[in-house]
């Protein structure tokens, strides 16, 4: 990470690398088009009358679903889980425990100053 307002470093060749195979390797196993998998990622990649050399792929929810990367689209919990066939599934919601609204509060950026400054008091 670089200093606010500085120009953006360029991400080393061997990161890129490593997100693109990660990209390709699980479209491959979801049965998605690797190639605009790895374009979504890498500005080398090309794809013709989609995307030209020297920009990353970024999809509409319209063009996702014509180019077979998206399966459906779902503007509700219900919707998904009516889409996947899971409407009567039970649904168990989830809440942060005591433990991690405490941590929340103290990581907050002002609580945490404030804790720092009377630590140096």
């Amino acid at each position: 990470m670089g200093q606010p307002g500085a120009a953006p470093q360029p991400v080393e060749e061997k990161t890129v690398s490593y997100v693109r195979k990660e990209f390709r390797a699980t479209a491959e196993a979801r049965k998605r088009p690797p190639l605009v998998a790895e374009a979504m990622v890498d500005a080398d990649v090309e794809i013709a009358g989609l995307i030209q050399k020297g920009k990353l792929l970024t999809l509409t929810t319209e063009e996702a679903l014509k180019h077979k990367v998206a399966d459906f689209r779902a503007n509700t919990l219900d919707s998904v889980l009516e889409q996947l066939d899971l409407a009567k599934a039970e649904l168990r919601r989830a809440s942060p425990t005591w433990a991690e609204n405490l941590v929340r509060l103290l990581t907050h950026p002002i609580v945490s100053s404030l804790l720092i400054t009377l630590g140096m008091l």
